[in-house]
């Protein structure tokens, strides 16, 4: 077993309407091997009675810290973000190595935290990590599909340099936020990884905040073209996708909902930089990337693993 190093690292829960399984998050980590200096819940004007449990559940647990927010600040993926940034702002001050987001349906093994410090602390270009994410529902688990190099938004930890180097975490109009914060951190020389050896239960499907299923999967479309996903990464990322529920015309509607951004040329919401490391990234994935001149690597300071 990979011993725990001395790191500090700090929390932040955005939670609407989490009251369902929040307490489990929350025990969750208590039970840690290796718990955060400062775990901030940010209840996103939850009015399911989730914030009552928040108050119950930390007493007597100092390090954590409830903030309420009386107003949702936009949509769903403009919400999550806003409210991460607010428990951001109450880490002012407070000392930590490490900065992570924790979703409140999510369930840990008690050594999670101290494996993934580990991690970080044996390869010092590695600058956002996460266990490998086990859907949970109707009674059954479910390894989620992930490429090695990506993290579940649901359990991102990042080396707090690499966080502030790429500008944290940016909201989007379509979602897609973790991606883009991945991608940049290996623009700047960062390294990235699930492991999927670290179990991390997700008590609720991914899809369940996002709305019905064909509006959700047409807006993961727009969301991946918004993102600069190559149109021939995305046709066949979405013929891999054929048999997934529902068959066939889930992943017809995936394409359609980029297609529909494409056709009509729509702005991109990232840089042009960025789109060109991150198609150059996905044609490697298809075994084309020798045939295009990589795009050069931007380090900024802090990428050092310091």
């Amino acid at each position: 077993m990979i011993e725990a190093p001395r790191a500090v690292f700090a929390l932040i829960t955005p939670a609407r309407n989490e009251a369902r399984h929040i307490a489990t998050t929350i025990e969750s980590v208590a039970a840690q091997t290796a718990r955060p200096a400062r775990w901030v819940i940010v209840s996103d004007a939850s009015t399911d009675g989730t914030d009552e449990i928040v108050a119950a559940q930390s007493q007597g647990r100092p390090w954590i810290t409830l903030v309420r927010k009386r107003e949702r600040s936009g949509a769903y993926f403009a919400s999550q973000i806003a409210t991460f940034n607010a428990g951001l702002r109450q880490l002012d001050g407070v000392t930590y190595d490490f900065i992570g987001k924790l979703d409140g349906d999510i369930r840990l093994e008690p050594d999670y935290y101290a494996q993934i410090l580990a991690r970080f602390a044996a390869d010092p270009q590695l600058g956002a990590a996460g266990g490998g994410i086990i859907e949970c529902f109707d009674g059954r688990q479910e390894p989620l599909r992930m490429d090695a190099r990506s993290v579940a938004g649901a359990v991102h930890l990042f080396r707090r340099s690499c966080f502030e180097a790429i500008g944290g975490f940016v909201e989007l109009p379509y979602g897609g936020y973790d991606t883009v914060a991945e991608v940049s951190a290996r623009m700047r020389g960062w390294t990235t990884r699930t492991f999927h050896e670290l179990p991390v239960y997700h008590l609720k499907p991914i899809s369940a905040s996002e709305g019905r299923t064909l509006r959700r999967l047409w807006r993961r479309g727009m969301r991946d073209y918004s993102i600069g996903n190559h149109p021939m990464f995305e046709i066949v990322k979405c013929a891999g996708r054929c048999l997934d529920r529902p068959p066939l015309a889930g992943s017809i509607i995936w394409l359609c909902g980029y297609a529909w951004l494409w056709l009509r040329r729509a702005p991109r919401a990232v840089s042009r930089e960025y789109v060109r490391f991150h198609q150059w990234e996905q044609l490697s994935r298809l075994g084309l990337g020798r045939w295009i001149r990589p795009p050069a690597l931007t380090p900024l300071e802090g990428a050092d693993g310091r």
